[in-house]
């Protein structure tokens, strides 16, 4: 239930969201593309969230 109870803004109307260490994990555990090596580099670099260990190769 937690995955779900995420807030944040878009312009000054807060939102409802997945918060962003969910949205890592969700990025976990299935063979990935390009695509998801920029959205998971960029959710851990902006909101300073652990690299996920498959994702360490492509980390600058």
């Amino acid at each position: 239930a937690d995955t779900f109870n995420g807030e944040g803004c878009i312009g000054r109307k807060k939102v409802s969201c997945i918060p962003p260490q969910a949205q890592v994990a969700f990025h976990t555990g299935y063979v990935f593309d390009e695509n998801d090596i920029k959205d998971v580099l960029a959710l851990c670099y902006h909101f300073h969230i652990p690299i996920p260990e498959e994702y360490k190769p492509y980390a600058k």
